[in-house]
């Protein structure tokens, strides 16, 4: 059900030029990644910065999203490079806990 939902917002958004980094954080909270992939990731019509990917990251890290960490890693994306004390002390604890 929600791969339909998530795939007709898509589809109805694909004219639209706000597409971007607000449809990938939705395919990456419902983990929907070959949907992202396909409408957003690979989009020839979606240009997502580095900089936007590396807002995501640490949010994929916390929630285990594999597939997206290996893809925004692909796109060049440099975890050891935005992530500061405070980002690494946030995701230990969000292992932990």
């Amino acid at each position: 059900m929600e791969n339909a939902i998530l795939s007709a917002f898509f589809k109805v958004k694909k004219s639209d030029l706000t597409r971007g980094l607000g449809d990938l954080r939705l395919a990456l909270a419902w983990n929907q990644f070959e949907m992202a992939k396909e409408y957003i990731l690979d989009a020839k019509d979606v240009e997502i910065t580095k900089e936007e990917l590396s807002t995501l990251f640490p949010y994929s890290l916390v929630y285990n999203r594999v597939d997206f960490l290996r893809e925004f890693i692909n796109k060049g994306v440099k975890p050891t490079k935005f992530l500061s004390d405070a980002d690494m002390l946030f995701l230990y604890n969000s292992l932990i806990f």
